[in-house]
């Protein structure tokens, strides 16, 4: 099961579980941590830090 985390038009810091997780930060300069499992980050717009942690991870830091 994937956990779902989505943030806001601010500056976000979302940190995922151990598991498989899905975060999409929208706009602002967000930091974003997948932690263990298999994550998909997506930053969105804005000046964005993405780490994806251990597992086979998707990463897009938007435009």
């Amino acid at each position: 099961m994937q956990n779902s985390f989505t943030g806001t038009t601010g500056n976000d810091n979302i940190t995922g579980t151990p598991g498989d997780d899905l975060i999409e930060a929208l706009e602002g300069d967000d930091t974003l941590r997948g932690e263990a499992g298999n994550d998909s980050l997506d930053g969105g717009d804005g000046d964005d830090f993405l780490n994806p942690g251990t597992g086979v991870d998707t990463v897009d830091g938007g435009a």
